[in-house]
């Protein structure tokens, strides 16, 4: 099954076996499409949101072989950490260690350039959350204090109801969640999934696979064999 997607149209064009079957599925993803992308909270850029609190460090001397006094001294120069990992210390020759603040990690990446690189974080070490204000407003009855009473805010956006609020410090992020009782959740600025992508595209009029055989990465096999005799006719 190959779909095309026509510039010169709005939407995806369907062999026409498949329209009646497909077409108002295809219509209607693109209609809840539209309704996410209108109700959908707008983060606006920043500097620090995709930085990573964990950052890879060469021991090339076997120093840091185990967590010990003398790397956690070491690298405690830079700041609070949160975790030290020497897994790979013998084999790789280097060690992972994530810092509370993010700051202590970019001051570590600095200090030792060609030595260090970002390392992916963990799945909660979560700086960033999204919080619904209305709901957050009923179950925190102390909102006066703002979202820095949690700590230092690097970054907040609003829209729709819903605030973008990212902290410098894990820790931060944490107590929030933890006051927040179900009215807010971890975000992260790469957490749209490829399937939300495809059908985000797919709404706006794109498709970007191009000239693709999705028939099966869709679900629609069954559909494809039903109808076999259909497209033969055709």
């Amino acid at each position: 099954l190959k779909f095309r997607f026509n510039p010169d149209r709005e939407r995806l064009q369907l062999p026409t076996a498949f329209r009646t079957v497909l077409g108002c599925q295809i219509d209607s993803m693109w209609a809840s499409n539209q309704a996410l992308k209108a109700s959908a909270p707008v983060a606006e850029s920043s500097s620090t949101s995709a930085l990573s609190n964990t950052v890879c460090i060469c021991d090339p001397d076997g120093q840091w072989q185990s967590v010990s006094e003398k790397p956690t001294k070491d690298l405690s120069e830079f700041g609070e950490i949160a975790r030290l990992d020497t897994s790979l210390a013998v084999i790789a020759r280097c060690v992972l260690v994530t810092y509370f603040d993010i700051r202590c990690a970019q001051r570590l990446m600095l200090s030792s350039p060609g030595r260090c690189e970002p390392f992916p974080p963990a799945a909660h070490d979560v700086r960033t959350v999204r919080v619904n204000l209305s709901a957050f407003a009923e179950e925190v009855d102390h909102m006066r204090g703002g979202f820095n009473q949690f700590g230092e805010v690097a970054h907040i956006s609003a829209s729709h109801g819903h605030a973008i609020v990212e902290f410098y410090d894990i820790r931060s992020a944490q107590m929030l969640l933890a006051a927040a009782s179900g009215s807010a959740m971890p975000w992260s600025p790469d957490q749209t999934n490829s399937s939300s992508a495809m059908l985000a595209s797919m709404g706006a009029g794109q498709w970007p696979l191009g000239n693709a055989d999705v028939g099966g990465m869709l679900g629609f096999q069954n559909v494809m064999n039903g109808m076999e005799g259909q497209v033969g006719q055709e």
